[in-house]
C-alpha cells in the first residue's frame, strides 16, 4: 500500500515545524501544496530549515540526537497542485461549499488536502504503467523526477517548504517504464538528494530534539523546561525552533513561547522571535558563534531555556495540529558553513 497524507496547512509566512505530524512517517508521502502554475501555496506546511533527523523510536525523556549530515525525516516530500482546486462539495459545507440542491455543483477550495489527492492518483497512473513497482519505488520515482517550484522572483523555494520539488508525472511515468528502471531509479535518486543536500550550502552536525506536553493553559513563564546540549568548537552556528500550542486551525497564532540560549559559561548567546501573526506557533532562532568577540563564546554544555509567556493546549489533541493541540517540541540543530 502506497500512504499519502496531506502536509497541513499550518505554514502562513513560511511557519517552520509546521507539518501535520501524521505525515512525517518515512512510508509516508508529504504532500505540499502548489499553484498550477507551480508557485507554492502560501498557507502550506512546512519542515524544518536545517534536520539531520532519522527515522526509529524516540529516545528516553522525550529527547533524541542525531549526528552526521543527511536528508532529515521532517519536511514534505513533494509539491502537487492545492490551490483553487475544483471538487465535488456537500449540502452543510463542512469542508467545501455548500452546493445546495439541485444542482449540486462543484466547488474550489485550496490546501494540502486538495494536493494529496492528485499524488494517491499519480501512485495508481505509476502502478499502472509498472505493476511491479514497490511502495517505496512509487515513492522514490515521484521524488526523483520533480521539478522546482517557485518563489515570487522565479527562484527555486527551498527543500524544507517543498520537498523534492513539483511532481511530474510524465516523467515519473518514463523513468519506471524504460528498460533500466530498477538500475535508473536508484541513480535519479540520489542525484535528487546530492540535489537537495547541496542547496543551502550548510551541514548539520548533530541535533536534539526534546518533546514534552503542555499544560492546559500557560502564562508568564509558567510552563518553564530547561535543557543542556554539548555544542563542539569549531560549530559555527545553532538554529533553534520550537513548536507549540496554537490556534493553527483557525488561522491564528495568539500564544508566545521564549526559547533563551546560554553557552557553557552563562552568557546569553540569543533568544527566540515568535515568527508568525497567523498560522502554527512557531519561535525561532538562528545565532551565529562566530559573531561573539568579547567575550567569545564558550563551547561546552550549552542551555536552552524555555518559557510559556502565554498559551492553551487541549490534551485531547496532543498529537496533531488540531486547534490547540500541539505538543511543544524543540529543536536545536548545530550547523556548519559548507559542505
Amino acid at each position: 500500500m502506497t500512504v499519502v497524507f496531506a502536509a497541513g496547512n499550518s505554514g502562513a509566512e513560511d511557519a517552520e515545524m509546521s507539518l501535520n505530524p501524521f505525515s512525517e512517517a518515512p512510508w509516508v508521502i508529504s504532500v505540499a501544496a502548489g499553484t498550477l502554475d507551480h508557485h507554492r501555496g502560501d498557507f502550506s506546511s512546512n519542515g524544518l530549515v536545517y534536520d539531520n533527523s532519522q527515522a526509529g523510536q524516540i529516545g528516553g525523556g522525550g529527547h533524541t540526537t542525531w549526528t552526521g549530515d543527511r536528508i532529515g525525516v521532517y519536511h514534505p516530500d513533494v509539491t502537487a497542485p492545492g490551490v483553487a482546486i475544483s471538487s465535488t462539495c456537500d449540502t452543510a459545507g463542512t469542508v467545501i461549499g455548500p452546493c445546495p440542491p439541485p444542482n449540486y455543483d462543484n466547488a474550489t477550495a485550496d490546501g494540502t488536502s486538495m494536493a494529496s489527492p492528485h499524488i494517491a492518483g499519480a501512485a495508481a497512473v505509476l502502478l499502472q504503467a509498472n505493476p511491479s513497482l514497490t511502495p517505496a519505488q512509487v515513492f522514490s520515482a515521484l521524488q526523483a523526477t520533480a521539478t522546482p517550484v517557485k518563489a515570487a522572483d522565479g527562484s527555486a523555494l527551498p527543500f524544507w517548504e517543498v520537498g523534492y520539488g513539483y511532481v511530474d508525472l510524465n516523467a515519473a511515468v518514463n523513468l519506471v517504464r524504460g528498460k533500466s528502471w530498477s538500475k535508473n531509479l536508484p541513480k535519479a535518486q540520489a542525484a535528487a538528494d546530492a540535489r537537495v543536500l547541496a542547496a543551502d550550502g550548510y551541514a548539520v552536525s548533530r541535533s536534539d530534539m526534546w518533546q514534552y506536553a503542555p499544560p492546559p493553559v500557560t502564562f508568564a513563564g509558567t510552563d518553564a523546561h530547561t535543557y543542556t546540549a554539548p555544542v563542539a568548537l569549531g560549530t559555527g552556528f545553532v538554529k533553534v525552533t520550537l513548536s507549540h500550542p496554537s490556534l493553527a486551525v483557525v488561522g491564528i497564532n495568539g500564544t508566545s513561547y521564549v526559547v533563551t540560549v546560554r553557552d557553557a559559561a552563562g552568557q546569553v548567546l540569543g533568544t527566540t522571535a515568535e515568527s508568525l501573526t497567523e498560522g502554527a506557533g512557531t519561535a525561532t532562532a538562528f545565532i551565529d558563534l562566530r559573531s561573539f568577540h568579547n567575550p567569545p563564546v564558550a563551547y561546552g554544555a550549552f542551555t536552552f531555556e524555555v518559557s510559556g509567556q502565554y498559551a492553551a493546549a487541549d490534551p485531547d489533541t496532543l498529537d496533531s495540529d488540531s486547534l490547540l493541540g500541539r505538543m511543544v517540541t524543540l529543536s536545536v540543530a548545530q550547523v556548519i558553513a559548507g559542505r
